[in-house]
């Protein structure tokens, strides 16, 4: 037999000794660290992580979990996460992971509390941090040793319920913020006990919607799981018989995970049935009422506050006793808040999971690929492609079947006209709400006016969405001028929503065309598009306005609405992103190939333009080619391409 190298890292100081306090190795770390750069109140909380009482361990964790989590302002979100880095960096996870393990139950629950806090708080660096950190294996430990039958079925074992919570939830986090985390559960045990959670806990509500929330999130895209949970009947049982669970025995929320679990599954959506069976919960989960909604809203903004206050405070923060009057008012202004989360997070997760029904039809959309240079297979394929943007090419699959006969459309789209215009909340945490809310109903929307047959759409239906859509576009640019934000990470919601309206609002109009339909462009729409090319936030969404000018470019009819647009495209050749520059292109062979915008062309010396664009496209292509995306660079080169033949086609012409 070989040596049993393992042991020897198993030493008499890292064994947990007889009063069930820390290891000796934990106690002699303490002991050789610095903490002449730490505050006292901090110091104290290291010290009490290792003590050996177990009643003070307990409490330096609830101390940890209640100086961490969800926080209002700017100022207090930078504070925290400032005290927590500068905590981390002191070896504060070394220090409270093995709390998770600890002997004592109470210390080990109150220990995933603070994690699970910890993990908000951090954000992304910190997660993968704590993954790096080896967290995942105790939690594996604990989710393993709690998922018992006489846990999940009765109520006598409370305490392994709300170990099973925090701990599930902790991972949840982990694998939102990680792809590290997602591959160790994909590769390790944790499946048997996850669905088994899934599947005996309906009673146990908090729990059952966190393990739901984590088989969505590690379902998504994961390959691997999608083979072993497609060989396995008795999970996508599971997973069927939460969808089909009644509305008295089932929340809407729950049925709604297990229908993006499924989903993400390919056995289950193969089956017509299956689909068939999502239809209803996506229906009732987009039910959408506008002013129960605002409602709700105001309601949950005047709560905050008072929710963020913890009824444990006179236990573990402080003297102060709270009357049973304010633990009440804590606990009605903690579940308005929490009421309207859960709305939120319904409506948002039906509208993702209706954008992504709508565009599973594109998965088998690979194309062929050819030399750049090849002009021919390039005019073969645009020949033999053309005006077909509109055709529904997965007519005949289960997904579209249920688009095609369901209420999801006009749904989405009561939704899309409520949201147009939002309350201006105090409270930001609410507002961003509502524009997580804007952006996911644009994406369901356009996604849906790409894949839904013209006769379901409907002839005055997609105006009245392209009218809706550019008035919500308008709202934000006013919401955002008269509350400016500073151009970091946080502005970024902002940005996603300005991408999501505009490719709504393109994906209108090349419908629309692609259907022999001309869809009306009011003036100040027109200006609005014409705007966002100049001086849209992001990339993308220049380049869908630059598409939406190619598309209706050629309906001015005066000199001055041929100027606008000519000089709006001039503008964009030379826009720093290679794909704007393409698309700008693109829209210019569109316009200037008739006779009738020649003069406009002479008058803004489009000629000239256009040949200095294809000298920076050549030198930028050469310069930058190993760090674009593959995809893109054959893009532009055809593009160029097509440029090179159109410049001597005008020159002929002209």
């Amino acid at each position: 037999m070989g040596k049993a190298k393992k042991l020897r890292t198993i030493s008499h100081k890292k064994r947990a000794p007889p009063t069930g306090g820390p290891s000796t190795a934990e106690l002699e770390e303490l002991q050789a660290m610095d903490f002449s750069t730490m505050a006292a109140d901090e110091v104290q909380l290291f010290k009490g992580l290792v003590d050996l009482q177990g009643a003070v361990r307990e409490a330096t964790c609830v101390a940890i979990a209640t100086m961490f989590g969800d926080v209002e302002s700017d100022e207090a979100e930078t504070k925290s996460r400032r005290k927590l880095q500068r905590m981390v960096d002191a070896g504060l996870l070394k220090k409270l992971i093995p709390r998770v393990v600890d002997p004592l139950p109470m210390v080990r629950q109150h220990a995933l509390g603070a994690l699970r806090n910890i993990s908000v708080t951090g954000g992304l660096e910190l997660c993968e941090l704590m993954t790096t950190q080896n967290v995942v294996t105790p939690l594996v430990k604990v989710i393993t040793e709690n998922a018992t039958d006489a846990a999940l079925n009765g109520s006598g074992d409370l305490r392994a319920v709300q170990l099973l919570e925090q701990a599930v939830a902790l991972l949840g986090n982990l694998c939102e913020s990680c792809q590290a985390a997602i591959n160790e559960l994909t590769q390790g045990e944790l499946l048997p006990p996850i669905f088994k959670i899934a599947a005996q806990s309906r009673t146990h509500t908090a729990l059952h919607l966190e393990t739901l929330k984590l088989l969505l999130l590690i379902t998504e895209g994961n390959a691997q799981l999608n083979e072993v949970i497609g060989a396995n009947t008795a999970y996508q049982q599971t997973i069927g018989a939460l969808i089909q669970a009644p509305a008295d025995q089932l929340s809407l929320q729950v049925r709604l995970e297990a229908v993006g679990i499924a989903m993400n599954l390919q056995t289950i959506m193969k089956v017509e049935d299956n689909v068939a069976r999502m239809v209803p919960v996506l229906e009732a989960a987009l039910a959408y009422d506008a002013v129960n909604v605002m409602q709700m809203a105001q309601q949950a903004s005047e709560s905050f506050e008072l929710s963020q206050k913890s009824l444990l405070e006179d236990e573990n923060v402080d003297d102060d006793t709270l009357t049973a009057e304010e633990e009440q008012k804590i606990s009605a202004a903690q579940l308005k808040v929490r009421t309207w989360r859960d709305s939120v997070h319904t409506l948002t997760l039906a509208l993702e999971l209706v954008a992504q029904l709508a565009a599973s039809g594109d998965d088998n959309d690979d194309e062929e690929e050819w030399a750049s240079d090849d002009e021919d297979a390039m005019e073969e394929y645009a020949a033999s492609h053309m005006n077909t943007e509109g055709a529904m090419g997965a007519a005949g699959s289960p997904v579209s079947k249920s688009l095609e006969t369901s209420r999801v459309f006009p749904l989405c789209v009561t939704i899309l006209q409520g949201v147009v215009s939002v309350p201006q909340l105090p409270t930001k945490s609410i507002a961003k709400d509502f524009e997580k809310m804007r952006i996911r109903v644009c994406n369901a929307v356009n996604n849906l006016l790409l894949s839904v047959s013209w006769e379901v759409l409907g002839e005055e239906t997609v105006p009245q969405i392209f009218r809706n859509l550019c008035a919500l576009y308008r709202n934000l640019n006013r919401e955002t001028e008269t509350t400016p934000t500073n151009f970091l990470l946080e502005s970024s919601a902002t940005n996603d929503l300005e991408v999501a309206v505009t490719a709504a609002m393109l994906s209108a109009l090349r419908r629309s065309t692609s259907e022999s339909r001309q869809l009306a462009v009011a003036a100040e729409d027109a200006q609005l598009i014409l705007s966002c090319a100049a001086q849209g936030r992001s990339a993308e969404s220049r380049l869908n306005a630059i598409g939406m000018i190619g598309c209706v470019g050629k309906r001015c009819s005066t000199p001055a609405e041929k100027e606008a647009v000519g000089r709006s495209l001039v503008s964009r050749l030379d826009d720093s992103s290679l794909e704007v520059v393409a698309e700008t292109l693109n829209a210019v062979f569109d316009v200037y190939d008739d006779e009738e915008f020649d003069d406009t062309f002479r008058v803004l010396n489009f000629l000239s333009a256009l040949e200095r664009t294809s000298s920076a496209l050549k030198s930028k292509l050469k310069a930058e080619q190993k760090q674009l995306d593959r995809a893109l660079v054959a893009h532009v080169k055809e593009t160029r391409l097509n440029l090179l033949r159109f410049i001597k086609y005008k020159k002929r012409h002209l």
